[in-house]
């Protein structure tokens, strides 16, 4: 078994444990006792975030480095890959054995990243594999007597593809004949014929089974003259057999090799290969103070729309927890009587195609950066105490919204990605030393504490990695709102610093809210955009996002 790399996604946390998968359940998870199972994405809850799926060799220097789940889906794997291709060197065993699939020779191995871009079969990531690509076992994987293969793999044109194979030029073998719409599988002594079948109208995943129990779901052995499915098969090789014959020319999602008839849990494998191979959810965290929350009454601008499922909220709103362990309807029905950013965000971006919309929304109002920080982080140099309307939001935030992302995970998919949104500062802007007898400088420590938060969350939020993306919303400009009691001392400084920190960070951006740098923000009272700049914010927070 090969040891990986340190990859960004095997990260070390700052102060508190690394957080798990939450709510996801995979299929290993559900149904054990495989003898081998890999594939780029999670089988086990352990490979979501925790132990790798692959080992990865990039083209441009040769560099080996081993990414989990999430460091594929959120970007990590294409981001190292560079412009460049990225190859798949080892496929870790997902089902405990450490019966690792490796190929060293690069011409031979499947590629998962094609000029930059991650490869993907309809929603879900996949590798190619060419006509001289093949794997072996670190260990042969011996069947006798009844098993079950699933494979997850869409065929190109080529000839006969083979799933499990050995070094020899021939037996053993099982192989797909696609011209005859069959399977066959060769032990040296003649063939047995598999007729073909799908589950769940897709035709890439198939399961295929020898064993008394008749099933119409799985592929049936019969007879083909005196031949009969019996005896000892010994695979040494997957995806082809010998140095590349009959390899598959095509995409390949994945391969689960149990040693035991599953024909009574095949409805079950199939939901956990859809939940795998579904489109991935969007998780949009998005934190900050009121006007995240949202003062907005206007409702009118919001149109009420029946919820199909696509595009849901979980929310924790001023200590307001509207979490019940389900999700929330996006579009409330009545009138709206508050929303912030979220709004025009979320419908700007369903509506721009077929998307799964999440949205975990942490804002408590009147709260500077420096507590949703986490104490020891906030005590450290320059040592800050909060103001005095202000109650520490860490511990709380983190626990929120970690609950909130297992929930999601454990919905109807495996693929999460994550992002967050940050809009803040009104508080930090009022004290700079010299107000009302609280004399820190919170907005000249700004850059200092939003820096921190950055890096602490990424550490410390479930499928988070250190590249994930972060939105700055800079603060508006309050004193030229025209209303009267939005001055703000510091205004200036935390919004230099907003831009400051989100242009230190590789993977992070600002965005104005003075809306589109030419149009003035119009104003609910002295401190809070009204609704129809909220919404136009939230259109433009689609765009970059």
């Amino acid at each position: 078994m090969i040891s990986p790399t340190v990859t960004p996604t095997l990260r070390n946390t700052l102060f508190t444990t690394i957080p798990s998968a939450g709510g996801f359940s995979g299929l290993l998870d559900q149904y054990g006792g495989a003898a081998a199972a890999y594939a780029p994405l999670a089988l086990t809850k352990d490979h979501v975030s925790d132990l790798p799926t692959i080992y990865a060799q990039r083209d441009s220097d040769e560099a080996l480095l081993a990414f989990t789940q999430q460091g594929i889906i959120n970007g990590d794997l294409e981001t190292w890959a560079g412009a460049g291709n990225a190859y798949v060197y080892t496929y870790y065993d997902q089902s405990g054995t450490g019966n690792d699939l490796t190929q060293a020779t690069r011409a031979a191995q499947h590629k998962i990243v094609d000029t930059g871009v991650l490869i993907k079969l309809q929603d879900s990531v996949a590798c190619v594999s060419t006509g001289t690509s093949y794997y072996d076992f670190d260990s042969a994987v011996t069947l006798t007597g009844e098993f079950s293969i699933s494979s997850v793999v869409e065929y190109g044109v080529g000839g006969n593809g083979v799933i499990l194979g050995s070094t020899s030029s021939n037996n053993p073998r099982l192989r797909a004949i696609k011209t005859a719409a069959q399977w066959e599988i060769l032990n040296g002594t003649g063939e047995v014929n598999l007729t073909i079948g799908y589950s769940n109208k897709r035709e890439r995943i198939h399961h295929i089974r020898n064993s008394s129990n008749s099933n119409a779901g799985y592929l049936k052995t019969t007879s083909v003259g005196s031949a009969t499915l019996s005896g000892t098969f010994s695979f040494t090789r997957a995806f082809a057999r010998n140095s590349g014959i009959d390899s598959i020319d095509g995409k390949i999602q994945a391969l689960i090799i149990y040693p035991s008839d599953q024909t009574a849990n095949l409805t079950g494998i199939d939901a956990a290969l859809d939940k795998m191979l579904a489109k991935p959810k969007e998780i949009f965290v998005m934190i900050g103070q009121s006007n995240m929350v949202g003062r907005a009454v206007d409702g009118t601008t919001l149109t009420t729309r029946a919820n199909d499922g696509n595009l849901l909220e979980y929310r924790n709103l001023g200590g307001t927890n509207e979490f019940t362990g389900r999700y929330l309807d996006y579009y409330p029905s009545g009138v709206v009587t508050g929303f912030g950013p979220n709004v025009g965000m979320a419908r700007t971006l369903y509506a721009g195609g077929d998307r799964n919309i999440n949205i975990v929304r942490f804002a408590t109002g009147g709260t500077s950066v420096a507590s949703f920080l986490e104490e020891s982080r906030r005590l450290l140099d320059p040592q800050t105490d909060l103001p005095p309307s202000d109650t520490d939001q860490w511990a709380t935030m983190v626990a929120y919204t970690n609950t909130a992302i297992a929930a999601i995970q454990a919905d109807s998919c495996t693929s999460c990605t994550i992002k967050f949104v940050w809009y803040q500062g009104a508080e930090d802007s009022n004290y700079t030393g010299t107000q009302g007898g609280y004399l820190q400088d919170l907005a000249g420590m700004y850059e200092t504490h939003l820096t921190r938060l950055i890096e602490d969350l990424r550490s410390n939020i479930t499928i988070a990695t250190t590249v994930t993306p972060w939105v700055i919303i800079r603060s508006p400009d309050w004193n030229g709102n025209g209303q009267g009691g939005g001055v703000k001392a510091g205004q200036a400084e935390v919004r230099a610093a907003q831009v400051a920190v989100a242009d230190a960070d590789s993977n992070a951006q600002w965005l104005t809210s003075d809306i589109n740098q030419s149009v003035t923000a119009t104003w609910e009272d002295a401190s809070h955009i009204d609704a129809a700049s909220q919404e136009r914010l939230g259109i433009d927070l689609a765009a970059i996002v």
